[in-house]
């Protein structure tokens, strides 16, 4: 399935919530993925660090990050991801349906609260809702309406997310083709394994982060010399 060569990714910017905006800031043009999907010498990631290093972006099983997508500077941070199958090869066999799902991030205050679910469908809408909750930190919402406003083969139902984590809002989507997991409750345990991985991730990579700031390298015997 040569999903690529016709699915088409907003280049101006969503609608935001509390800042999160899921396209490229100040782009008119709308770039087609098969431009942007298919191979051309950008490997696919497994992961990409936005926000110097706070926001570390995994993707569930299958997934991973298209490079060229990637905006990890400026003010709102974005990633797009997709199955590996379809960055490498620019087709997938086996499925019936795809999804995509992208990342964006900007920095919060700390007292910022999750968006409510009106603060949600206004930002994103205006669009039915047909699901909202708020499980493990994670503001969700299924919209019935505007997904085939990011895709022009996407199916118009589909999903977003906003989580807090390290001081930044990020904000997750997942879009789908008619009848992928994106048009149903499947699309939630998709932006909650996407969410979790992007949490262990980020944390691990602070953890990581903070042990080296506290290493202190040994002293040298030059240095121990210099010193007496």
């Amino acid at each position: 399935m040569l999903f690529a060569a016709a699915l088409v990714l907003t280049g101006g910017c969503l609608p935001d919530v509390q800042g999160i905006e899921t396209g490229q800031e100040g782009a008119k043009a709308k770039p087609t993925l098969s431009g942007l999907l298919r191979p051309r010498g950008v490997a696919p990631l497994k992961e990409a660090r936005l926000a110097s290093g706070q926001i570390v972006i995994q993707g569930p099983a299958g997934y991973c990050i298209d490079g060229g997508s990637l905006r990890s500077g400026g003010k709102r941070q974005f990633a797009l991801l997709a199955q590996c199958d379809l960055l490498r090869s620019g087709e997938v066999s086996g499925v019936s349906s795809l999804s995509v799902l992208t990342a964006s991030v900007v920095q919060i205050d700390g007292d910022t609260p999750l968006p409510s679910a009106d603060s949600l469908v206004a930002s994103f809408g205006p669009a039915p809702m047909m699901f909202y909750s708020v499980e493990s930190g994670i503001a969700m919402v299924q919209l019935g309406e505007g997904g085939d406003h990011a895709t022009d083969l996407a199916d118009p139902v589909h999903w977003r997310g906003v989580m807090h984590l390290n001081g930044h809002a990020v904000g997750l989507a997942a879009y789908s083709t008619p009848g992928g997991a994106a048009t149903t409750m499947q699309g939630r345990n998709l932006l909650m394994r996407f969410a979790d991985k992007i949490r262990a991730a980020s944390e691990s990579g602070a953890k990581a982060e903070l042990a080296t700031q506290n290493e202190t390298p040994p002293e040298t015997d030059a240095a121990s010399d210099k010193n007496d």
